[in-house]
């Protein structure tokens, strides 16, 4: 006899929620210490291989570690592979690709080590896969006398890999950068002529046709957005992006990786519309400002980070932009596709804070790209992360199992459900967050391997 699940109608009404196009959440890091701050490679790479940084207390102090993943693979990151085990706290790691050897890639991670309350440096080690990171360098040295973080970053164009990061005088704040032509000396250039409180300093690349992509940094300064590009010694005069009256914060780079029509986006958070949202500049100019996130006046909008992939059947790249919204009471994870609609990537109850988008692909159209992000859902922080193919077609959370592409939101189960969590785990007592409701085969013959399974949103 078929079975049916029937999900129990309840007080308040029922709400819809779009289709959620991500694989996962799946945990990433899974210590009883705070793992945070995560890092991927936030620009496309022809390689099949990508990299997630973060950093770590579980020796005691702050350590930063990696894993690897294959395009091919899916959720298959492989083993912790330690990036620095210094004695002092090693903080806010960032990654960056340094080469497309498809099954050997190259990889920099820079870093900020804390020595003592002011007096802080910027670390930096070299890896190859698979084999383990190399022996750190120090690239500069930074001062914090406000508390604040040094906030590195870092790109590789042209061969050269750049990294830099907020410093802090009694002159103030200004940004220093450090950079690499041959795999192993790094050089130091002067400050970027910047004034006021600078914040938040990201490295993209300007693409102004391949392979004369420029450096390009982005800042926040006194709650505008400001860019400047490199050309070997100098850096540009600032310029502003999209100027408002209203605060602007927390910016990022995505850089379009077609060799036939590039293009370099500034994304953001700002308060333009009278709520906290997300922006993105016009592929062709800085000075325009489109909305991307759909939620009016419902929460904030907040920590972009963007990255592109190609779209089987779309013809074009498409900017991929992860947020935080607090929409639904607390923080979430969102996602935008080029204007196409807030696709929830995480929807749990716990705080899902700090996200990061990468992409890769292997040589042969096939290519995936990965939201990363911190959670404390587990009672301590912990690395999680989603997935998703550029067919657009998600992969099933268990080999057995075929979900439907909504969900649907509701207060509680029936009893006897058969519940698993994102990870294909079953569940006896769920509590809030997104889960997947299976029911029986029907009595026409279908194999276990056709169970139908039912996407669920559990709300308090």
């Amino acid at each position: 006899m078929k079975t049916e699940l029937v999900l129990l109608t309840v007080c308040c009404l029922l709400a819809a929620v779009s289709a959620q196009s991500w694989v996962g959440p799946y945990q990433l890091s899974s210590d009883t210490f705070s793992d945070i701050n995560p890092s991927g490679c936030k620009e496309f790479l022809p390689v099949d291989v990508t990299v997630l940084v973060w950093q770590s207390n579980r020796n005691g102090n702050w350590d930063v570690y990696s894993r690897f993943d294959s395009v091919s693979d899916g959720n298959r990151w492989g083993p912790e592979k330690a990036v620095s085990l210094d004695s002092a706290d090693d903080v806010n790691p960032v990654v960056a690709c340094m080469n497309d050897w498809r099954e050997n890639p190259s990889y920099w991670c820079v870093w900020e080590r804390r020595e003592s309350q002011l007096i802080g440096s910027i670390w930096a080690s070299y890896v190859t896969f698979p084999y383990n990171w190399g022996e750190p360098v120090r690239l500069g040295r930074t001062i914090h006398t406000d508390g604040d973080s040094a906030q590195p970053s870092i790109i590789v164009t042209g061969g050269m890999a750049m990294a830099v990061w907020r410093n802090h005088d009694t002159s103030g704040t200004y940004i220093n950068y450090a950079c690499n032509y041959d795999g192993l000396f790094w050089w130091t250039g002067p400050e970027v002529a910047v004034t006021g409180d600078v914040r938040h300093a990201r490295l993209g690349r300007l693409r102004g046709g391949h392979p004369n992509d420029v450096p390009l940094l982005v800042w926040e300064q006194a709650g505008d957005i400001f860019y400047s590009t490199y050309t070997d010694p100098v850096w540009t005069s600032p310029e502003q992006v999209a100027p408002s009256a209203f605060e602007d914060r927390n910016p990022d780079v995505v850089s379009d990786d077609r060799d036939d029509w590039c293009g370099t986006y500034v994304v953001w958070e700002s308060m333009r519309d009278g709520d906290t949202a997300i922006y993105i500049t016009d592929r062709s100019s800085f000075s325009i400002g489109q909305r991307v996130c759909n939620a009016s006046g419902a929460g904030r909008s907040f920590s972009p980070a963007g990255a592109d992939v190609a779209f089987t059947g779309l013809d074009d790249w498409r900017c991929i932009v992860g947020f935080v919204s607090d929409r639904n009471g607390n923080p979430d994870i969102y996602s935008n596709f080029w204007y196409s609609g807030d696709d929830w990537v995480d929807l749990d109850s716990a705080n899902d804070l700090a996200p990061v988008v990468t992409c890769v692909g292997n040589g042969s159209g096939k290519q995936m790209a990965w939201v990363l992000w911190q959670s404390d859902r587990t009672c301590n922080w912990d690395i999680f992360g989603s997935f998703m193919y550029n067919s657009g077609v998600q992969e099933t959370p268990n080999a057995e199992v075929r979900t439907t592409a909504a969900a649907t939101v509701v207060r509680r189960l029936p009893s006897g459900a058969v519940v698993f969590d994102a990870t294909g785990r079953r569940v006896v007592n769920p509590r809030p967050g997104v889960y997947f409701v299976r029911s029986e085969p029907s009595a026409a013959g279908r194999e276990p391997s056709a169970f139908a399974v039912r996407k669920v949103v559990v709300q308090r």
